[in-house]
């Protein structure tokens, strides 16, 4: 699996855009996940498990990102690994993305 660089350690040309949906995706992780106001306090790359998302929420979370970047997580996306942190599932919508010519 590939090593991923939380997006406050990234070059500054890819970081702009990248903490910008992270922040999104921050939003959308407080009113989804059930963990309301303590995923303020999560840094990126911090465990939302571990923070007690569990796997319903993981499901609420989903369709509230595939609604709101209008992409599509497939099959191989659906992993504990996605859904780990705000850094995971920011890549994951960054790829779905400009896989489907949503981003350059």
């Amino acid at each position: 699996m590939e090593e991923q660089v939380p997006a406050e350690q990234m070059p500054a040309e890819q970081a702009l855009p990248e903490q910008a949906l992270a922040e999104q995706v921050r939003g959308i992780l407080k009113i989804a996940s059930g963990l309301g106001d303590t995923v303020q306090e999560l840094a990126t790359h911090d465990n939302l498990w571990h923070a007690g998302m569990n796997s319903l929420a993981s499901v609420r979370v989903l369709v509230a990102l595939e609604e709101t970047f209008a992409v599509e997580f497939p099959d191989g996306k659906l992993t504990m690994e996605v859904f780990a942190s705000i850094d995971s599932l920011t890549r994951t919508v960054l790829d779905l993305q400009r896989e489907s010519g949503e981003v350059l």
